[in-house]
């Protein structure tokens, strides 16, 4: 059904900083956002939460750069 949430406050708070991050060049990560992940995970955890956001988002910039088709060596 549309409209309803299956995710925990913990996956939802991941999300909402993944999303975050990933347009910190708009207005950064706001203070709400980050409070509310950090309020889910120890400091270790936010560190690998934050490394997992960083090391996605470096994948799509990869992939546009060398045209790569997902799951072949072939360019398009």
């Amino acid at each position: 059904m549309r409209g309803r949430c299956s995710l925990t406050e913990k996956e939802q708070a991941a999300l909402a900083l993944a999303e975050a991050v990933t347009l910190v060049a708009d207005d950064g990560v706001p203070d709400d956002v980050y409070t509310e992940a950090a309020t889910h995970f120890e400091e270790r955890e936010l560190a690998h939460v934050l490394s997992l956001i960083l090391t996605i988002n470096t994948w799509n910039p990869v992939a546009l750069a060398t045209a790569k088709v997902a799951g072949t060596d072939e360019r398009r």
